[in-house]
């Protein structure tokens, strides 16, 4: 959760310091302007940070509820389900929940590989959309498929828990359909 704090504040005081130096840029003023434009842009971003980061875990924590395995913070979600499934039935499952229970857009799905690219929509000032893809491996008798949820756009730092919940979806509806 730290690492995000840290993120969050990097980039924010990046942003804001060479907004603002931009904007005095033409005042020619000197080093006084720089010095000054640095401090405020560390404190913005200090507060940025403290509000965005905070408001993020409290989503986060709040979607993960006691499932809390990983970096539940992360806008790039990870997640691993063990199906007693054969590989092909585990990779026509997944096809499955993509196309027809989420209905995401499917860019592109390989059953050589076993592997399947989808993507979310966007949503006007709430999130960029996201990816996902989704791996199905030969596990012994069963399979193994591996959900990545990320943003579409990767600059994002916090997400506020929209692929968190993402993949929790999708591992839950994976976990409900494993029969044999």
């Amino acid at each position: 959760m730290l690492k995000s704090y840290f993120k969050l504040f990097a980039w924010w005081t990046l942003f804001v310091f060479l907004g603002t130096l931009i904007a005095n840029l033409n005042m020619q003023e000197g080093w006084e302007t720089v010095i000054s434009e640095l401090a405020t842009s560390a404190l913005m971003g200090v507060a940025l940070a403290a509000v965005l980061g905070t408001l993020n875990g409290r989503r986060c924590r709040a979607i993960a509820g006691g499932k809390g395995e990983g970096d539940i913070y992360s806008p790039d979600q990870v997640r691993k389900v063990k199906l007693a499934l054969a590989q092909d039935r585990a990779f026509h499952l997944v096809s499955h929940y993509l196309r027809e229970v989420a209905r995401y857009k499917v860019l592109g799905a390989d059953q050589v590989t076993a592997t399947i690219d989808a993507s979310t929509p966007s949503v006007m000032f709430r999130t960029m959309g996201s990816r996902i893809t989704a791996r199905v491996e030969k596990d012994g008798e069963g399979s193994l498929v591996t959900i990545h949820c990320r943003p579409a756009f990767p600059p994002y730092i916090v997400d506020f828990g929209t692929n968190l919940a993402l993949a929790l979806a999708m591992e839950n509806f994976l976990k409900a359909a494993d029969r044999p």
